[in-house]
C-alpha cells in the first residue's frame, strides 16, 4: 500500500480551502509515513478493493473489482469535496457514485437545489451521492476504508457493505493521465510588482465590501444564484441560473428592476404583478459559458 506523508498545515479559510482541494497533482507526497487521509487530495490512482486484490474498472453503468493489476484499471482523480472526503473522477468524466448497493458510474452528480410542485427547494443538509470518506484505522496503521457518505456503507470488491472489516479495506495505486476536475482560472496575465516606499509603507489595492456569500444572506433563497465555494465544485457553485430565474431569465425581477434603472414604475410593477418579465431578460447558461453574468457591473442578483 502506498502511504502519503502528511501535507502542510491544513487550509483554515475558505479561499485558502478552496485553493488546498483542488490542487490536481498525479504525484504522492515522496516519503510513506503512517496513513494521512487528507494527503491523497488531487492524486491520480487505481483503486484497489476487498483488501487491495482486484482493482475497479469501468463496467457499463457502473464499476466493479475485476482487474488484477491497476495498469487494466481504470484510473480515478481523487478530488477533495471536504476534509477527508473525495469525488472520484475518471478519465471519461465519469464519477463512482453508489445507491447504497451497487457502485455506479454517472456523468453528473445530482444537486442540492430542485423544483418541487412549482417551488425551488435547496437542501442545506444535502450529501451527494459521489462523496467517500477515507478512513484510517485508530492506531495509524496502513488499512484504509472508503465509506459511502450518503449511504453509510463502506467500498468493497462487491459494491456496498454495511459494516467495515479486514475484507473490505481499500488500496491507492499511484497512475498517472487522470483528467483534471473542472475548476475555474483566474485568467489574470503578467506578474504582481510589489512596491514598498522609502518609509516602509506599502503600495496596493485592498477590496473591504465584498457580499462572499451573498447567496446564503439577505439576497438569497432563490433570488440570488451563484455560490463562491462548493464541496462538489464549480459546476455546481455556477450552475445554469434557470432554476431561480426561469427561462431567459425571465422570473428575475429583482434583478430586471435593479439593472433597468430606466424603468418607469409602471413597467416595473407590471412585471411583478405577471410574476416575469416581459420578454428575454438574460441568458442563464453559467460555468463554463457564462454568456450573461456573472458580471458585477451589469447584474445585481448573479454571484
Amino acid at each position: 500500500m502506498l502511504r502519503p506523508i502528511q501535507v502542510p498545515a491544513l487550509c483554515l479559510a475558505a479561499a485558502l480551502l478552496s485553493a488546498c482541494l483542488n490542487d490536481s497533482s498525479d504525484e504522492f507526497p515522496a516519503q510513506p509515513r503512517a496513513v494521512d487521509v487528507f494527503a491523497y487530495a488531487g492524486s491520480c490512482v487505481a483503486l484497489g478493493a476487498g483488501g487491495g486484490e482486484r482493482f475497479l474498472a469501468a463496467s457499463g453503468d457502473g464499476f466493479s473489482a475485476s482487474q488484477g493489476s491497476p495498469e487494466q484499471a481504470a484510473r480515478f482523480r481523487m478530488q477533495a469535496a471536504d476534509l477527508g472526503t473525495y469525488l472520484l473522477l475518471d478519465t471519461d468524466n465519469h464519477y463512482l457514485v453508489s445507491d447504497g448497493s451497487a457502485l455506479l458510474r454517472r456523468a453528473q452528480l445530482q444537486s442540492d437545489t430542485a423544483v418541487v410542485d412549482g417551488v425551488i427547494e435547496i437542501d442545506d443538509n444535502f450529501v451527494s451521492e459521489g462523496e467517500w470518506d477515507l478512513i484510517a484505522p485508530e492506531d495509524g496503521a496502513g488499512r484504509m476504508w472508503l465509506r459511502h457518505r450518503l449511504s453509510g456503507g463502506f467500498l468493497s470488491n462487491s459494491g456496498i457493505s454495511a459494516t467495515r472489516s479486514n475484507d473490505n479495506t481499500v488500496e491507492f495505486a499511484q497512475q498517472s493521465g487522470c483528467t483534471d476536475f473542472p475548476e475555474l482560472s483566474t485568467d489574470a496575465e503578467g506578474e504582481v510588482t510589489r512596491t514598498t516606499f522609502d518609509d516602509g509603507t506599502l503600495f496596493g489595492f485592498v477590496e473591504t465590501h465584498s457580499h462572499l456569500f451573498t447567496n446564503f444572506g439577505f439576497a438569497g433563497g432563490g433570488i440570488y444564484h451563484g455560490a463562491p465555494f462548493h464541496r462538489l465544485g464549480v459546476e455546481h457553485a455556477l450552475p445554469n441560473c434557470s432554476i431561480p430565474h426561469g427561462d431567459e431569465g425571465r422570473r428575475d425581477l429583482l434583478g430586471y428592476a435593479f439593472d433597468n434603472r430606466n424603468l418607469s414604475v409602471s413597467e416595473i410593477l407590471g412585471p411583478l404583478a405577471a410574476g416575469s418579465t416581459p420578454g428575454f431578460n438574460h441568458a442563464t447558461d453559467g460555468y463554463p459559458d457564462f454568456t450573461s453574468w456573472p458580471d458585477a457591473r451589469n447584474s445585481a442578483t448573479h454571484q
